[in-house]
């Protein structure tokens, strides 16, 4: 079985080696790139104005965007898949005990459409 293997057998026989997941770690990532032009933080905290309610498509385990709340006046952040959602969640109850003040997010399994 190569590294490239997808077949149906050869990711049944790897799901066992892979660990339970809680959110997005992309951490261990080492990529060569250019300097960055932009950054996605500053983009939505410059372009999109305070008190607005906006939504985050995709957010995986939300927290780009519990980084960001405190910049809105209520935020939904919405994914496919329920364990993101539930990931999230944590996520959130994590975010208000270490920053002790509330703010006004909700997340929801939805998609794009």
């Amino acid at each position: 079985m190569s590294n490239y293997d997808l077949s149906p057998e050869a990711l049944r026989a790897r799901w066992g080696s892979t660990s339970e997941r809680k959110g997005w770690d992309f951490s261990r990532i080492r990529v060569r790139k250019g300097p960055e032009r932009w950054i996605y933080e500053d983009v939505v905290r410059n372009c999109v104005p305070r008190g607005t309610r906006v939504a985050d498509i995709g957010t995986g385990g939300g927290e780009r965007l519990l980084g960001l709340a405190p910049h809105f006046d209520h935020a939904i952040g919405i994914d496919l898949d329920p364990e993101m959602v539930d990931t999230a969640y944590h996520n959130l109850s994590s975010h208000r005990a270490q920053n002790r003040r509330e703010i006004s997010v909700e997340f929801m399994v939805g998609s794009a459409d």
